[in-house]
């Protein structure tokens, strides 16, 4: 039975062996949840056996489902491939790139004049810079309806390309204005021992590591605070004086609070955001922005923007 498996029944396991959840899996693939479900019993009918474990709290793959993933991963993506550039070589470059947008400082000042300049050298394809938020994991929502993703780096998880850097910039740290730290000419992360910072959900590990490390170089805690979704709910919480939070210089030109006020955290680097992408999945005209972003970028005398 194997034999009559199509090809949106393995793109509807792949995304959930991902996801691990039916709701998510549904939301990406534009299915409903009812619609999954059913796909994946067919799939594992035709396969004869069980490829996910179910309860009413989680979903995990069976360990017939983990030897699948591991199999046929590799070999979807390379056709994901050949079928892209198929179709670039009949038509050109059309059609639609999706850049998702972690924060409004990790796609930097000059994406939307990329944006625009792509547009007119491939006049078939329109760019959608998307917002999209924290209420799943970043990395998650690259998929088919987001292409590209401008975010914080490092990105070190197996799976996913880093692209063209967009930003390189300072760091600062934002602090009520009546902070023991408010007054200081600069601060350091070991100024910082004691102190609260936010929590951010579903960001990936290595960006919590490096913007909001547990511990100063001398060892002593950080506390991890309240998990919020936005950054006006971090300033009302900075403002409050609940917590401290560590950021990029640019994000007061993008977020301002009355009683919050930013200072200089001088480090042995600058903080980087770039465009990452899962590896072999990238089409003809998502290919062909990232051309025109390390065309442009690499113009400047100074290389990524500080934004």
């Amino acid at each position: 039975m194997w034999e009559a498996i199509e090809l949106h029944e393995i793109r509807t396991f792949l995304t959930l062996a991902e996801e691990l959840h039916f709701g998510r899996t549904a939301e990406r693939l534009h299915l409903t949840q009812s619609r999954v479900s059913q796909v994946i019993r067919e799939l594992e009918r035709r396969l004869g056996g069980t490829l996910f474990e179910r309860s009413s709290r989680r979903v995990m793959l069976a360990p017939l489902g983990e030897k699948l993933l591991q199999r046929i991963r590799p070999h979807y993506e390379g056709l994901h491939a050949a079928l892209a550039e198929v179709a670039e070589a009949a038509g050109g470059v059309t059609g639609r790139v999706r850049v998702g947008l972690a924060t409004l400082m990790a796609g930097g000042d000059r994406l939307a004049e990329i944006a625009r300049t792509f547009e007119r050298r491939h006049p078939g394809c329109r760019v959608q810079l998307v917002d999209i938020g924290h209420d799943r994991p970043l990395l998650g929502r690259l998929d088919d309806d987001i292409h590209l993703l401008a975010i914080r780096l490092p990105i070190t998880q197996p799976g996913y390309t880093v692209g063209p850097v967009l930003t390189e910039e300072p760091r600062v740290v934002m602090v009520a204005r009546n902070h023991r730290l408010a007054t200081r000419e600069a601060v350091t992360f070991e100024d910082l021992a004691g102190e609260t910072v936010v929590s951010i959900p579903n960001a990936p590990e290595e960006i919590i590591a490096e913007l909001y490390p547990a511990r100063t170089p001398s060892g002593r805690p950080i506390h991890r605070g309240p998990r919020l979704m936005s950054m006006p709910e971090i300033l009302a919480h900075v403002a409050l004086g609940e917590i401290v939070h560590p950021t990029v210089m640019s994000t007061e030109r993008y977020y301002r609070h009355p009683d919050v006020v930013t200072v200089p955290m001088p480090t042995e680097r600058l903080s980087r955001s770039g465009l990452v992408w899962r590896t072999g999945r990238l089409g003809p005209a998502a290919q062909a922005f990232v051309a025109v972003v390390e065309e442009l970028l690499a113009r400047t005398d100074d290389g990524p923007g500080s934004s």
